[in-house]
């Protein structure tokens, strides 16, 4: 049995806003922040795999070769949307070998994407997954 890639832990019951990619695989919002002083907003989030098989992010159209991709934060209130930002690569989580993301059976894992900065006043944030409603608040 191989071990657990580095991030993935036991999978606890999810604490922040959730949303359901597949039965018993959830998407849980562990922090969404402004970091104005660096510029972007920061994502992290967690998959929790509550099932008995191996699933990965690319298998639920969150990444694509190597990176994170169609996760997109919402403002409401301002009506933008920001993508995962870009330099020479995604300012995201990666994987260098191309695991598509995986997350073990049983196993949580936790990952992050830098996003712009949105504007001083905005209160009213959602995260928007493929084929999910928003994750609200």
């Amino acid at each position: 049995m191989k071990p657990p890639p580095s991030g993935a832990t036991p999978a606890p019951q999810a604490t922040g806003p959730t949303a359901e990619l597949a039965p018993g695989i959830v998407f849980e919002v562990v922090e969404l922040r402004r970091m104005p002083e660096k510029g972007f907003m920061q994502l992290r989030f967690a998959v929790n795999n509550t099932t008995g098989a191996d699933t990965s992010l690319k298998a639920h159209g969150l990444a694509y070769d190597g990176f994170l991709r169609d996760i997109v934060v919402i403002d409401f209130g301002g009506k933008r949307q920001y993508t995962i930002g870009s330099a020479s690569q995604c300012l995201c989580s990666n994987f260098r070998e191309r695991d598509g993301g995986v997350v073990r059976a049983g196993q949580r894992r936790e990952f992050w994407a830098w996003y712009g900065l949105p504007a001083a006043g905005a209160r009213q944030m959602g995260i928007q997954l493929p084929d999910v409603p928003p994750i609200m608040d």
